[in-house]
Order: structure tokens, then sequence, then C-alpha cells
């Protein structure tokens, strides 16, 4: 009996971790202290500074084993800050972790074996637990899912999708004018932008639970800053949906799902919750309006990844 061939274990794919930061020094600890374990030779770290002094100095020396890059970015905004770093990345695989978040044990290792596997994807996202490994920041699908127009809000989010380069290459970088210190109204919804920018132009994304990413639950208990947060994501939302031309037939589920809760909750009297739920829907409309005032514009510059 003839011998079974020798497996052939698939190649190793070298990745880019890009970390925008703002403000945070030991959460940002955390996250290199996450990496140590799960970095190879091959990965590389660059750190985008955007604080105004030296604050991250002492954390970035801590972690000098790791070789972290530091780039400076005196603008605001996340998405600039990861338009800044991806100018700096040279790897195949692209990451961009929040700064208050962490890389879970196994978490890269993860990344290499999915991207091996599935070599015609370019996108792969996964999910995120908190410090109890309980679901964090949404609701997550417990199945590997495909991305469609239909199910980006579901299935991806900035910190939790791992882009090949060749997705850049072709799509671009983040939208500038979405996200957390753009100056804009649009206060989130640049990931799921450039996803459906990557769809629009034939990209393929998967969403695959076996990736696993950390980050906290976060409960606000001011009221008003919940109902300024709420609306400032809401009208991210829309805006994403009107500049990449969702019909209204496509935001209607968004809007009447709100609708739905505000009624709800004022029947029984939480008139709190209620308002919360009529600003989702005032402000997811009031964006996608103003997003179809510019569907299908570009971008706008995006430094080219390094080579």
């Amino acid at each position: 009996m003839s011998a079974a061939p020798p497996t052939v274990a698939p190649p190793t794919v070298a990745l880019s971790i890009v970390v925008p930061t703002v403000g945070r020094v030991e959460e940002v600890g955390r996250l290199l202290d996450s990496l140590r374990p799960q970095l190879t030779a091959a990965d590389e770290l660059v750190v985008v500074d955007q604080n105004p002094d030296d604050r991250l100095g002492p954390v970035l020396a801590a972690a000098a084993d790791l070789r972290p890059e530091r780039v400076r970015a005196a603008a605001k905004g996340a998405s600039h800050a990861r338009n800044v770093g991806l100018a700096h990345a040279r790897r195949e695989a692209i990451w961009f972790p929040d700064d208050d978040g962490w890389a879970t044990p196994g978490q890269l290792d993860a990344i290499r074996r999915r991207m091996a596997e599935e070599p015609a994807v370019d996108v792969i996202a996964g999910r995120i637990v908190d410090e109890h490994g309980r679901p964090s920041m949404g609701r997550w699908p417990d199945r590997p899912l495909d991305a469609t127009r239909g199910n980006v809000w579901r299935v991806g989010a900035e910190a939790t999708m791992v882009f090949r380069r060749r997705f850049f290459d072709r799509v671009g970088g983040f939208r500038e004018s979405i996200g957390v210190g753009s100056g804009a109204p649009w206060g989130a919804g640049e990931g799921q932008d450039l996803l459906l920018r990557g769809l629009a132009l034939g990209c393929r994304a998967g969403y695959r639970p076996d990736i696993v990413f950390g980050h906290p639950n976060k409960f606000e208990r001011d009221a008003a800053v919940v109902l300024a947060k709420g609306a400032s994501y809401a009208r991210g939302l829309g805006y994403v949906m009107g500049v990449n031309d969702y019909t209204l037939a496509e935001l209607a589920p968004h809007v009447l799902k709100p609708l739905a809760a505000m009624v709800a909750f004022a029947l029984v009297g939480r008139i709190g919750r209620a308002r919360y739920y009529l600003g989702q829907l005032v402000n997811r409309w009031k964006g996608w309006r103003a997003g179809r005032r510019y569907r299908g514009s570009p971008p706008g510059a995006a430094p080219t990844p390094a080579r």
C-alpha cells in the first residue's frame, strides 16, 4: 500500500496591525500586551498617535520588543488615522483594532488560518466578546455568513474586519467624513461604508464567528450622553445607506424597527426609552436624505498603501 501524500500546510499570512489612538494610555498597553504572545517576526505593528503630547511614550517603550512603528497624525478623526496608518502598512493582511480593545487568545492564528484557507475572500470579519466572554458591541450571528448589502450592519465593524491589501488597492481607504472625530454629523458607519464600496466593485467579504475579538461592553448612564451618541450613530447609519444608494424600501426596516420600539415603550410609560427610539428614527431618516444627495460620490483622496 502506497503511503498517503504528505499534508501541505497553507502559506502563512503576515499581518499589519494598525492602531489609531487618542486619549487612552492603559488601554493601549493592554492591547499591546495581548498581541505580544501572538505576533510573529513577519508581522508589523503601526501605532497612529493622535495625542498632542508624549503620553504614549512609556507604553511604547515598554513594548519595544514588538517593534512598534509610531506615526504621528495631527488631524482628528478615527477614519483619518486609519488612512494614515494604512499608508505605512506593508503586509498582506491589515487589521485596525480599537485602542480600547484587545486580541483574544488564538485570535491572530485564527485570522491567519482563515486567510490561508479562503484566498478568494477579500475581507474576513469576526465577532466581539467582553472580558467575561459575553457578546459585546452588538448581537453577532452564530454561523458563517457572506456579507451582502442586506447584512453589513450585522456582520462587520471597523475593529472586527481584516482586509487583504488588494481590497484597498481596488477600493481606496476609509471615508474621512464619517466616524468619531470627523467633525461631521455622521458619527459611525465608516466600516460598513468601506465594505459596501468594496461589494459594489465585486469584492468578497465573509463573517466567520470562529474569529473572536475583545472589546469591553460600555453602559453609559447619563441620559443626555446616550441620546447624543445614539443620534450621532443613527445619522451615520442613515448617511452610509444614502451615500451607497440604498432605496427607500431598503431603508424602511431600519426606521420601522425604532418606530415600533418607540410606540411600545411609550405605551408602558417608559418615555426616556421612547425618546431614544424617536431619535433613532428621525436621525436615520435625516442621515439617509443627506447621503442621497452625495450617493455614488468618491470617498476623497486616500493615501496609497506602502509596498
